[in-house]
């Protein structure tokens, strides 16, 4: 089965910009092969890409957080998840979800496969968060082309708005209800610390940090903080 990769963006600040243009694309292609990355674009300028890259570029940015108008169902990063999702369903593809600040390592494609063996969808895990609405990691998911639809059926059945109900809460009881169908990753990390350079690794900004179990906050759109990027670099994977 074919493979479209999906992602949302949003220019927060210069710094998105940048992770996207100096890592997020080259790592994404370093690793993957996708026959399409599609960015859904929260009405921010667009950026060049390769062919590759299809951007969906909203009029109006649908916002995150605290941001969020009421009664709304979907916010921007579920509207990323579903815009990709829509199109690799009608291109009879898999998918992959690979957040903005999101840059993964090694045969990580391969690895979302093996450990979705049996199952149709696969998300991450955010280790002893006192939260468990938060135990679920979002940013690196594969969902096969089946079980796309029905999974999207029960997230647009959800009656949460998304100023009320986080993505985490809908996707995470969506897989409590599925769990013959639903797994999680068998690789790290994800936005949990520390993290190591192992064989194959993802990671994301730094949510949580298991020895402390205290949240790590990071400057708005700057993702993978600069000295990860540096000993990211200094590693040869970057």
């Amino acid at each position: 089965m074919s493979l479209i990769i999906g992602t949302g963006y949003w220019k927060a600040d210069q710094k998105c910009e940048d992770f996207y243009v100096e890592h997020w694309l080259s790592n994404t292609l370093k690793y993957a092969d996708p026959e399409k990355i599609i960015v859904t674009n929260a009405a921010s300028p667009p950026i060049k890409s390769p062919e590759i890259v299809q951007w969906l570029n909203l009029m109006i940015n649908p916002a995150h957080g605290t941001q969020l108008k009421e009664n709304i169902q979907f916010e921007g990063w579920s509207l990323g998840f579903i815009h990709g999702a829509l199109y690799a369903h009608s291109c009879h593809c898999d998918y992959i979800f690979k957040e903005q600040d999101c840059l993964a390592f090694g045969p990580w494609v391969e690895r979302m496969y093996a450990a979705c063996e049996g199952k149709q969808m696969v998300t991450g895990e955010l280790w002893n968060h006192p939260k468990r609405d938060y135990t679920i990691e979002l940013s690196l998911m594969l969902i096969k082309y089946e079980f796309i639809v029905p999974f999207l059926a029960q997230l647009f059945a959800d009656p949460g708005t998304a100023d009320k109900v986080r993505p985490e809460k809908k996707f995470l009881t969506i897989r409590d209800n599925n769990p013959n169908l639903i797994g999680t990753i068998d690789f790290g990390y994800g936005g949990n610390r520390p993290f190591k350079c192992d064989d194959c690794f993802y990671i994301q900004k730094p949510r949580w940090k298991y020895e402390t179990q205290t949240p790590i906050k990071t400057a708005v759109g700057s993702g993978v903080t600069p000295e990860e990027i540096a000993l990211l670099q200094r590693e040869g994977l970057l």
